[in-house]
């Protein structure tokens, strides 16, 4: 197959507005049934997932 032309190809649109930290993605409206369950249990005194992969403060040496 022949070139058409030399010119590069450039997108019609401005594609980098999807990057942005502005559009945030909605999380899915349905929910399984284990899901539903899991919401409803109450979470109180229980750590949140996020402090076990956290980095952990270094303690001062003495």
């Amino acid at each position: 197959k022949r070139k058409l032309s030399d010119k590069p190809v450039e997108a019609g649109e401005d594609y980098t507005k999807f990057n942005s930290s502005d559009f945030t993605r909605k999380p899915p409206k349905k929910m399984s049934a284990a899901q539903k369950t899991l919401a409803k249990v109450d979470k109180t005194g229980m750590k949140p997932m996020s402090s076990f992969f956290s980095p952990k403060a270094k303690a001062e040496k003495k």
